[in-house]
């Protein structure tokens, strides 16, 4: 089954329910699920139209936004294959990787545009693939393209490793791997379309792609982006956007770690035996009775992740246990 039917089912059946916003110096973006679609319908379009067929690789370049998940599932909506790229990468990195999966057209934000010009020039005996800018998203398309039926083997998306210390490595991933993974996620974390989740880490990131577009997407959740990730945006919206789902790296819950001991540190004896008292306390409630007076007892600390919190989330690496 071709992966993108998972969300345009969640679409079809909330489509007026908000699908992704992005928190900007300029103000909040909102796109709706029936926004969303259309402009994955047309980029479908406009990758039919210039001959991109099933198997064929787009590649896209871009932040975190509404048009680059629409041109990711307008890429599977047809049977072609997503590569999405790191945006730190040189152009000589992208260069090489566009060669390497033959990639016939590349997404690109106007942002990165001098890059992937400077990239595809000079492609070997060939012209390299077509730019395709973000920023201009096509018109509904008069036609709309059936989603593509695929076997559940063909591959779906190809993520490409750091580079360190090697080249990048492309990863190949099926629309089998993509469903088994939502499927094994949503048996661990309750997610459905009460929920918000926050999105920092770049969708080229694997751990961001399954859990702020693949999974919230496929429930019809909403996803909210950040144009600006740092401590003063991050925090505001995690208190202003309702958000109830944050998964993240563990850099940042070691940073949240260093914040709350050392604060304490620079309390007083009392004060320092009281918490460890607190945190013990608070552990074995949980534990033996689920029950879970931290939000009183640590309120400052709950606060400071929003009121609606449920779920934080660790991967891409290895947590420390300390």
């Amino acid at each position: 089954m071709n992966f993108s039917t998972r969300i345009d089912d969640a679409a079809a059946r909330r489509p007026d329910a908000v699908a992704i916003e992005r928190v900007g110096a300029g103000g909040l973006e909102t796109t709706t699920y029936r926004a969303l679609m259309a402009q994955a319908i047309g980029w479908a379009a406009l990758l039919t139209a210039r001959g991109i067929r099933p198997g064929d690789r787009a590649a896209i370049l871009g932040d975190n936004d509404a048009p680059w998940i629409a041109a990711y599932l307008g890429t599977l909506r047809i049977g072609a294959v997503a590569v999405p790229l790191d945006t730190a990468y040189s152009a000589a990195q992208i260069h090489t990787i566009l060669e390497d999966c033959t990639a016939r057209v590349l997404f690109v934000s106007p942002r990165y545009l001098d890059g992937a010009r400077e990239a595809i020039s000079g492609t070997r005996g060939a012209p390299g693939p077509e730019l395709v800018l973000l920023s201009h998203p096509p018109g509904s398309a008069p036609t709309a393209p059936p989603i593509a039926i695929v076997d559940a083997t063909q591959t779906a998306v190809i993520l490409y490793t750091s580079g360190t210390p090697a080249d990048p490595k492309g990863v190949v991933l099926t629309h089998a791997n993509l469903d088994a993974e939502r499927v094994a996620a949503l048996s661990i974390v309750d997610c459905s379309e009460r929920d918000a989740v926050l999105g920092v880490l770049p969708l080229f990131h694997a751990l961001a792609q399954m859990a702020n577009l693949l999974v919230p997407l496929a429930v019809g959740a909403r996803v909210v982006f950040l144009e600006s990730v740092n401590s003063s945006s991050l925090l505001g919206a995690l208190q202003a956007r309702g958000i109830t789902i944050f998964a993240c790296v563990p850099q940042f819950f070691y940073l949240i770690h260093q914040r709350v001991t050392s604060e304490v540190a620079r309390s007083g004896v009392v004060r320092r035996l009281l918490f460890r008292v607190l945190l013990a306390t608070n552990g074995w409630l949980r534990d033996r009775l689920g029950w879970n007076p931290g939000r009183s007892w640590f309120a400052r600390v709950h606060r400071a992740l929003g009121s609606h919190m449920r779920i934080l989330v660790t991967g891409g690496s290895r947590f420390d246990p300390t």
